[in-house]
């Protein structure tokens, strides 16, 4: 991190002249007990870990500015879950393992309609699907680089970021901890009307990494978002998505896989419906991946398909949440509840269904409580398995 307290001296040097600069410090603590009943496993996990997040931002009032955070994760009790790195392969998988990083540090620019950053950025895109830093895991994603965003246009939001390492959850002490390589993400969001968002995007992954150079894939698509209200109360919304994929690099197979995602929700006074399919196609041997991406909230809680099957994943799904008024005794808590119908794409074979409930409480001012459960049911994929996470959140 030389170059960054480098940079910060220079960026706090040249303000003095321009402007006084303006630090701040912030932070979080997220504590979180999970249980894991796993048919594929004699003894059930239980996991009792904490999050620590310390963040100093600086500004100098002409547009740079540097951001230095570090994260530590640690084990309260004993360790009755396998972390990955623990070595306590006895029990299922809960992918925090303890750790001691610097979770970002970048210096920035912005001015007007541009904004610039260059070092390690926690960095999340629209819905995620594709690039998000993954703030579910206690180790959360980061990526080493540089990135640009731009507005030619009042309509228009360009962006482009290139990374040359990508830190994952399972953090540095794993050797599949960091994916080394060339990616690039770019993105043009365009909103034409009011109510109508069209995004295009490409992704190019290079991976050096040997143990994923059959990720190494390019990636162009287009999602189109509506709304349209049909009443003071009752408004509606509709996503269309569609991808096309095809290896790149050393990558060993040959491929050209499609994904295909529509949605429609209707709403009202606090609470919402919202009914898709998402099809991530496969042949038996590869298929379409999304190796970035925020998969827990896609392909259900129990993160049985953070690798889509080599056959493919079509998902089906239906859910429902509710948000409690303003008048409330828990004033903005959120209920929610989804299922999914899982099948293969190629050939569609059932894999399973899985029910999904959480209940988020806002207790006062950045204390929150979670509560979150995922009950898979396997049919021709994995196994059975019914997950429970408690979460308390509290920032100063």
């Amino acid at each position: 991190m030389s170059f960054f307290l480098s940079g910060l001296a220079l960026i706090s040097g040249a303000s003095a002249e321009a402007d006084t600069p303006t630090f701040s410090l912030s932070g979080s603590l997220r504590y979180r007990y999970a249980t894991i009943d796993d048919a594929n496993f004699a003894q059930d996990a239980t996991a009792s870990t904490f999050q620590i997040l310390l963040k100093a931002s600086v500004q100098t009032g002409n547009g740079f500015g540097a951001v230095l955070e570090g994260r530590h994760v640690g084990h309260i009790g004993p360790d009755d879950f396998n972390d990955t790195l623990n070595g306590q392969t006895q029990f299922p998988i809960e992918a925090d393992p303890e750790a001691t990083e610097i979770a970002q540090g970048y210096l920035s620019f912005a001015r007007e309609d541009l904004s610039l950053w260059a070092g390690r950025r926690k960095v999340s895109w629209g819905n995620q699907r594709f690039v998000s830093a993954l703030g579910w895991r206690q180790n959360e994603r980061s990526f080493d680089g540089a990135g640009l965003q731009a507005s030619p246009a009042d309509t228009v939001t360009l962006r482009y970021q290139y990374a040359f390492n990508v830190n994952r959850p399972q953090s540095e002490d794993s050797p599949v901890g960091n994916f080394e390589g060339h990616f690039h993400f770019a993105e043009a969001n365009w909103k034409p009307a009011a109510n109508h968002t069209v995004t295009a995007y490409a992704f190019d992954h290079d991976f050096d990494s040997g143990f994923a150079q059959a990720l190494s894939a390019r990636t162009f698509g287009v999602n189109w978002t509506g709304t349209a209200s049909f009443s003071a109360m009752l408004k509606g919304r509709a996503i269309v998505e569609y991808a096309r994929q095809s290896d790149i690099g050393d990558n060993p197979n040959s491929f050209d896989h499609d994904y295909l995602r529509a949605e429609a929700q209707i709403s009202g006074s606090g609470w919402m419906i919202r009914v898709g399919r998402e099809v991530l196609s496969g042949d038996g041997t590869s298929a379409f991946r999304t190796p970035f991406a925020l998969l827990h909230g896609y392909n259900g809680f129990a993160d049985r398909f953070l690798a889509t099957p080599a056959n493919g994943l079509a998902d089906t799904y239906v859910g429902a949440s509710f948000t409690l008024p303003e008048e409330a005794v828990f004033e903005g808590a959120r209920l929610g509840i989804t299922y999914h119908d899982f099948e293969s794409d190629n050939g569609s074979v059932s894999y399973g269904q899985e029910w999904d409930a959480v209940v988020s409480v806002p207790i006062r001012d950045q204390v929150s409580v979670q509560v979150k459960t995922a009950i898979y049911e396997a049919d021709g994929f994995s196994s059975d398995v019914t997950k429970t996470w408690l979460t308390l959140k509290i920032g100063f």
